[in-house]
């Protein structure tokens, strides 16, 4: 399983705004423009959106399940 601390170089117990700042960070040369690979870019983008919400980083952290990424448009209906 991947440790999505370790993706973006933080500690468990960093807050927010650090692991905000450790995502714009690795960004800039995980982007596949800036060099990177699309699945390392992916990785990094899956590791701050489950750290950078508070309830899908205490899932995470109790029981180690990833939340699968939602659209920002999904209204759940047909």
């Amino acid at each position: 399983m991947t440790d999505l601390y370790k993706t973006l170089g933080v500690k468990r117990t960093a807050a927010r705004k650090d692991i905000h700042k450790a995502y714009r960070k690795k960004a800039k040369t995980a982007h596949p423009d800036g060099g990177g690979s699309v699945e390392a870019f992916n990785a990094l983008v899956l590791a701050y959106s489950v750290l950078s919400d508070e309830a899908s980083r205490t899932r995470y952290d109790d029981t180690g399940e990833i939340d699968p990424p939602r659209p920002d448009n999904f209204d759940g209906g047909a």
